[in-house]
């Protein structure tokens, strides 16, 4: 039996997992550029943590998480995909 394939992994997404996020900017996380980040900025949502938070009060609930993205900020599913990856992989990564 052939085995799964891990989807493939950006920079951005690389570079998010491999340290603490800190006070890391909500840009920095994949699948957030400069207009969903001007969109989470109007609603006082300004570092990364704040988006990994959101990720955890919802349980890690993968589609919750995306429909947050998609709905509160007018994000792709593609976009809100990568970065619920990006917070999965540093939820596994430092927990």
């Amino acid at each position: 039996m052939a085995q799964r394939q891990q989807p493939s992994t950006s920079v951005k997404h690389q570079n998010f997992v491999k340290e603490p996020m800190g006070n890391k900017p909500v840009d920095h996380l994949p699948g957030i550029g400069q207009v969903t980040s001007a969109r989470m900025n109007e609603r006082n949502i300004t570092q990364a943590s704040q988006v990994y938070g959101k990720y955890l009060v919802e349980n890690r609930n993968h589609a919750a998480f995306e429909n947050w993205m998609k709905n509160d900020f007018n994000v792709s599913s593609k976009r809100a995909g990568q970065c619920l990856n990006a917070v999965d992989s540093y939820y596994k990564q430092f927990n």
